[in-house]
């Protein structure tokens, strides 16, 4: 159907954005590997943990090991280790007494850090690697807490503004007590999962795609990945066959008026026109077509109600896939069919997929037809 090269740049995105949901094993092993990263900054007592924090240190905070270096007896936990700063972007931490929190580098009040948000604040604070817990006074007798912000020196005019949005962005994330803790930002709960970390390092464009009209529609499965190949514009059509250098005339074999692509073979040639104008005065329904398959599939999904348009959603599929057999028939086969007898076919075979997936109780295409065109 369609180049190698096309296929291998789409198959890896989710079915929501229009790719196959194939996992890219190399991204995915990744993600896996993050959950260890995840376990190591939470599970502070365990065992396991402690013994990679003797082997190979703990960076600032102990939410991570050093880098690891050597050659020898340290592979698994280097591979694990090497998606640190991948899965540290997507971490947002929680101060409960702020002893494990560097106030300025780590984001705790916000997604990104003290240091980005206040440049001026940063240059000119005493200590740069202070964590939550130093800049806190405690007032004796449990009385309370409050910040205590320590500066090389006084504020310059230009600053105090600034210093003042500074403290009215902290003062109300003041540390509580309890532990410190990480919270996933790419999920709701704030826990690590495989799947979110998987999306992102993936990197899919968020695109919008009619992937529940082809997907979630009751037809064969080869039926279903044609439609995702022609959604995707994916389907050796002579105008897809020409842009990989074949000397071919792009015309279609089914009007033979105008230049084959994939949304004139499919929606607007006058063959296809037929069937179309056949199916949606079976359903009673007036339509003006689409411009391209993906607004088609966009538009038709449950157009009559979700209740009502099981047969509805697999017209698509079952006109598109039919054109498709008749275009290969003429082109390999030199066969054809007039356009009364795809007509009947489209009819029968809506007819047998209905009953196979239940949707109608029907015992004869003359009764399908009737209960479909009074129920619309």
């Amino acid at each position: 159907m369609g180049g190698g090269r096309w296929f291998g740049e789409k198959v890896v995105w989710p079915v929501e954005v229009g790719g196959l949901g194939i996992r890219k094993i190399r991204l995915f092993n990744q993600a896996l590997l993050g959950k260890w990263l995840w376990r190591f900054g939470n599970e502070v007592t365990h065992l396991w943990r402690q013994v990679i924090a003797s082997k190979y240190g703990e960076a600032s905070g102990g939410w991570c090991t050093r880098v690891v270096r050597g050659t020898h007896g340290c592979g698994m936990w280097k591979n694990i280790r090497k998606g640190v700063e991948s899965f540290f972007g997507h971490v947002l931490y929680a101060a409960g007494e702020g002893f494990r929190i560097r106030f300025w580098y780590d984001p705790w009040s916000s997604p990104t850090a003290l240091k980005d948000l206040y440049p001026a604040m940063f240059a000119i604070t005493m200590d740069k690697s202070a964590m939550i817990s130093d800049m806190v006074d405690y007032a004796p007798n449990g009385g309370g807490r409050s910040w205590n912000l320590r500066f090389r020196r006084a504020f310059q005019d230009w600053e105090t503004g600034i210093f003042y949005d500074f403290f009215a962005h902290i003062s109300s994330k003041l540390p509580r007590g309890g532990d410190d803790t990480m919270i996933w930002q790419l999920n709701r709960s704030g826990v690590f999962d495989v799947r979110s970390f998987y999306f992102s390092l993936l990197a899919a464009q968020s695109v919008s795609f009619p992937w529940k009209s082809i997907w979630c529609v009751k037809v064969p499965k080869r039926v279903a990945f044609f439609l995702w190949t022609a959604a995707r514009g994916g389907i050796l059509t002579i105008d897809n066959l020409v842009k990989k250098d074949l000397p071919l005339v792009n015309w279609c074999c089914l009007c033979r008026c105008e230049e084959e692509t994939v949304d004139h073979l499919l929606i607007h040639c006058k063959y296809a026109h037929t069937l179309w104008s056949e199916v949606l005065r079976l359903f009673g329904v007036q339509w003006v077509m689409p411009k391209n398959v993906v607004s088609l599939l966009s538009a038709w999904w449950n157009w009559l109600g979700s209740h009502t348009s099981n047969v509805w959603n697999m017209v698509p599929a079952c006109l598109m896939w039919l054109i498709w057999k008749e275009h290969n028939a003429r082109t390999f086969e030199e066969t054809e069919r007039l356009v009364d007898c795809v007509k009947s076919l489209l009819l029968r075979t809506l007819f047998e997929w209905s009953r196979i997936w239940g949707f109608t109780h029907c015992h004869s295409l003359f009764n399908f037809l009737n209960s479909v065109s009074l129920s619309f």
